[in-house]
């Protein structure tokens, strides 16, 4: 071998070790993947980046337990250099899917369609076991490939908690049932500095009495619903075991705020939930003869400081408000 072939031979040796090595990090990284995954709420996932070296990211408003792994063939840089991007992907809980992280992976410019493919699969190897391929036509239809996203460059899929559940839909409250053992998180409104308008429910009566709540008029009750098993949907909404509990406020709007989301408001005898309870409270205020005692304000209880509010705990405050024992399931 002369010297030019030698040198041209060590360059490539020394270039497909570099390949490798990213790859080998990559795939490291998609192992590690759940760990991160498994103690994140809907209130905050931090996840460690394919770039160890870079500081962890940190994402609000997602639902870690909807992960899918998407891989496919990529050109990366003025070069265009084949490679494979690597895209984890999650649901917000306005049901929109949200790319979370990425990286390229280089593949060797010999074949590089081939090299590809085999790329894919080996770093498809590294996902935790649990997690399941799923074809293109079986995508969520938010996933699926088209013009600028994929197209058909996309080669393997996987969803990383395949048992966990349906995923986040609009839909009307009317059509939502609840299988044995399940719960649901509804979102009913736009997020603020909390999970305010998230509410986590496990029992078909509330959700049958949720709907007038929030139906139109002129139309069906909308929101955004996710069902799942109980134990997965109370920790996706932040029960950490410390349940904030339901606080009197002013309604006047002196001292404490109102709250944005979901209030209880005791007037002219009754307690009745609403989605805007200092606005309703100051609404009836008006309307009272003097001398009257004013309507009443309680915030809504909360599975945690920044978890969803309790639906079950929501029922057990009205009960208690009317006079009545609080319900047991």
């Amino acid at each position: 071998m002369d010297v030019d072939a030698a040198c041209t031979e060590r360059g490539r040796a020394a270039r497909h070790r570099a390949l490798k090595a990213k790859e080998n990090q990559v795939a490291q990284w998609l192992s590690d993947l759940k760990d991160d995954l498994d103690a994140a709420t809907t209130h905050q996932l931090q996840l460690t980046g394919a770039d160890p070296r870079r500081d962890p990211l940190v994402r609000q408003d997602l639902d870690p337990s909807t992960a899918h792994v998407l891989m496919g063939l990529a050109r990366r840089g003025v070069n265009r250099a084949p490679a494979v991007y690597v895209s984890l992907v999650c649901q917000r809980v306005d049901a929109v899917w949200h790319g979370v992280a990425g990286a390229y992976v280089a593949v060797c410019t010999c074949s590089s369609e081939s090299n590809g493919r085999a790329a894919a699969e080996r770093l498809a190897q590294a996902l935790p076991a649990e997690a399941a391929p799923i074809a293109t036509a079986r995508l969520p239809v938010g996933l699926r490939p088209r013009p600028g996203w994929w197209e058909s460059r996309l080669r393997t899929a996987h969803r990383l908690y395949p048992r966990s559940g349906r995923l986040w839909t609009m839909t009307d409250l009317h059509a939502v049932a609840l299988p044995r053992g399940n719960a649901a998180l509804i979102r009913t409104g736009p997020r603020t500095t909390s999970e305010s308008n998230l509410l986590y429910i496990d029992d078909q009566e509330q959700i049958d009495a949720l709907a007038p709540l929030l139906a139109d008029p002129d139309g069906p009750a909308l929101a955004v619903v996710r069902v799942g098993h109980r134990q997965l949907l109370r920790r996706l909404a932040g029960d950490d075991g410390q349940a904030v509990q339901p606080a009197l406020l002013d309604p006047s709007g002196k001292g404490r705020h109102a709250p944005v989301g979901w209030s209880v408001v005791e007037h002219s005898g009754a307690a009745e939930v609403t989605r805007s309870g200092g606005r309703l409270a100051r609404r009836l205020a008006v309307d009272l003869p003097d001398g009257s005692l004013g309507p009443r304000l309680w915030t809504a209880p909360r599975l945690s400081q920044d978890g969803a509010v309790d639906g079950p705990g929501l029922v057990r405050l009205l009960a208690e408000l009317a006079g009545r024992a609080p319900q047991t399931g």
